[in-house]
């Protein structure tokens, strides 16, 4: 349902960053993403294989959780300036994704959770990761032919992106909960947004476009653990500190240009890639030997827009 309505808002909202800048006065376009996260998060879980007659320990495998496929949306509307060629645009994209699994541990196996008490009879866990991210980007740019067929805009702005992330991890003996674990790691910033995209025109309104940008947010963490034992007392911890963190975006896919009843109509395919650098910050209340870990937050893949220019 959620992917047919952004279909259906196809030529109602968004100026895309990869646009072209045209001599109109109001643009508006829609983005459909499919698009899957990736990090080397969630680790939950740690098994250990023992030997049966020596006892000693044969294999250790960490356990984490692999995210799936899923669609998100990019929105906006954009405005030509009175000025040469400039362009100012408000975007804004949401995403959110999650991951499950439930690991059996075979009768060999023996189990530590990676957060919460050590609990030596686990014989089954069950882990639940979440993930939603925001991004608004206030973008003036400038489209500047070199030739006849290419062209580059440069682009700045203001982006500001918030980040939600839950992982809840629990253990069970012979079906029967030992304990819960939930973690919560937000972050909120806002920081200068730069990039350059290129354009190269093919024939019949086709095009091969690619693009480059980054940023830099200051902003906030604020990151919870709590852990519930049916039997023991519940434990709970709370961590905020200030924080800077990078951002990397790199698109490119081919693109469709015609004008119909004085209207420009552009359909867009493309690639692009997401890399939120040291975003990952669940490991603040993991064992020691996981604290220094500092993993990035990837988000990939396929993207179909389509714009409307009055």
């Amino acid at each position: 349902m959620k992917t047919l309505i952004f279909f259906i808002l196809s030529f109602l909202a968004l100026n895309n960053l990869s646009a072209v800048t045209y001599d109109t006065t109001i643009c508006a376009t829609s983005e459909t993403l499919y698009l899957k996260a990736s990090e080397n998060l969630p680790l939950f879980a740690e098994t250990r294989r023992n030997d049966d007659i020596l006892n000693t320990v044969s294999h250790t495998r960490i356990r984490t959780l692999q995210p799936t496929w899923d669609t998100g949306f990019r929105l906006g509307v954009g405005v030509n300036l009175p000025c040469n060629r400039w362009h100012l645009c408000l975007l804004w994209m949401n995403y959110e994704t999650d991951a499950k699994s439930h690991h059996t541990i075979p009768n060999l196996d023996t189990y530590t959770l990676l957060w919460g008490p050590f609990s030596p009879f686990s014989d089954s866990s069950r882990a639940k990761w979440n993930l939603c991210v925001n991004v608004i980007d206030l973008i003036l740019s400038k489209k500047i032919p070199l030739s006849h067929c290419f062209q580059i805009r440069p682009y700045i702005g203001l982006r500001a992106a918030s980040f939600h992330q839950k992982l809840h991890i629990s253990s069970f003996t012979g079906g029967v909960l030992d304990q819960e674990n939930r973690l919560k790691s937000n972050y909120k910033g806002i920081g200068p947004h730069i990039g350059l995209e290129t354009t190269f025109k093919l024939c019949y309104g086709l095009s091969i476009y690619g693009s480059t940008s980054g940023s830099v947010l200051c902003g906030e963490f604020d990151n919870r653990f709590r852990n519930v034992d049916p039997i023991l007392s519940s434990l709970e911890q709370k961590h905020r500190f200030q924080a800077c963190q990078a951002i990397m975006d790199t698109t490119a896919g081919i693109r469709w240009v015609d004008t119909y009843c004085n209207f420009i109509v552009t359909l867009q395919l493309g690639y692009e890639q997401h890399f939120y650098f040291n975003q990952e910050r669940f490991d603040d209340f993991g064992p020691s030997n996981f604290r220094s870990r500092r993993d990035d937050l990837c988000i990939q893949g396929l993207t179909f827009l389509a714009r409307l220019d009055f």
